[in-house]
């Protein structure tokens, strides 16, 4: 196997490792957002060329929240308003969004 086929499949299990079954969208929002900090959902949306509905929803699901009295969610993300508009959220890894990112980064070195 290549070097980069290897490094690649590294990564894969590096998500699967937060869930099995982590969906491809997910997966490149996050690198998204690792990417460039402050982005905003509706960046991601165009960027992914998706909808920032799809975008909220997996932003949803790569953040933390409450759901029946339960925490919810990886806990990678955090969203909060952005400063140029604040009608729209942006994106910033989390603590935990870091480490993943260092854990990335080792792959590649």
């Amino acid at each position: 196997m290549s070097k980069a086929l290897n490094s690649s499949y590294k990564v894969i299990q590096i998500f699967r490792k937060i869930n099995t079954e982590m969906p491809s969208q997910q997966i490149a929002m996050f690198l998204r957002i690792a990417s460039y900090e402050g982005v905003t959902l509706p960046e991601l949306a165009e960027a992914l060329n998706t909808t920032v509905a799809s975008v909220s929803r997996n932003g949803k699901i790569l953040s933390e929240y409450m759901e029946k009295g339960e925490l919810k969610g990886y806990g990678l993300i955090g969203m909060r308003p952005d400063i140029r508009e604040r009608r729209r959220l942006a994106c910033f890894l989390t603590d935990k969004g870091r480490e993943l990112v260092a854990e990335l980064d080792r792959v590649f070195k």
